[in-house]
């Protein structure tokens, strides 16, 4: 019998070390070069640079004070990256399987890498599943594939609505916000 039902970001954080382990080549880099890359997303990096520090937001806890920015060491996997919400659309954009992303064609090996990160492998209690790090929302008439998160000051939430031909990237620079509900809520009052 399987073990409960728990996300956890320490295993996305193993995953990257056994898939960086396993091809000899850092998370940074397998990121870099067949999803960030391909797809045009120059304002995603682990690493911001200078300029790209100048435009990050600043985060509030939840008396709306400035929440300190969340260290993320030993697991870049686990919410590390930073982005913009033209990368993040674009990002999405790929995940409804688009052949062409900003201008440039995806390729179909990476089209159906994210098909197959969408499939439901494990079956959550409240009626969801759970894909590799997506969640397949199975309620009301249109499953949305989602991804939630958070880190210190900020949640954020990702959702395709791929009968619908929709994708959703909401952003709140306060903890505790719920935006993949939002998104949710917004994707499935589209005709």
């Amino acid at each position: 019998m399987p073990a409960p039902y728990k996300y956890s970001n320490a295993g996305i954080g193993l995953l990257s070390y056994l898939l960086a382990t396993a091809s000899g080549k850092t998370w940074e880099d397998q990121v870099n070069s067949e999803i960030l890359q391909p797809l045009g997303m120059a304002d995603t990096t682990l690493r911001p640079t200078p300029e790209q520090r100048k435009r990050l937001a600043q985060g509030h806890n939840r008396a709306g004070q400035d929440a300190p920015q969340w260290p993320v060491f030993a697991s870049y996997a686990a919410g590390g990256l930073r982005s913009t919400a033209h990368d993040m659309i674009s990002f999405g954009e790929a995940n409804l399987g688009r052949k062409e992303v900003n201008g440039k064609p995806d390729s179909a090996e990476l089209i159906a890498a994210m098909q197959l990160a969408q499939k439901p492998i494990y079956p959550i209690p409240n009626g969801n599943e759970q894909a590799m790090a997506w969640v397949n929302n199975m309620g009301g008439a249109d499953p949305a594939i989602l991804k939630n998160g958070g880190t210190a000051g900020f949640g954020n939430g990702i959702a395709i609505y791929s009968t619908k031909d929709a994708v959703i990237f909401i952003i709140m620079n306060q903890i505790g916000a719920q935006p993949v509900a939002k998104g949710i809520e917004i994707l499935r009052c589209l005709p």
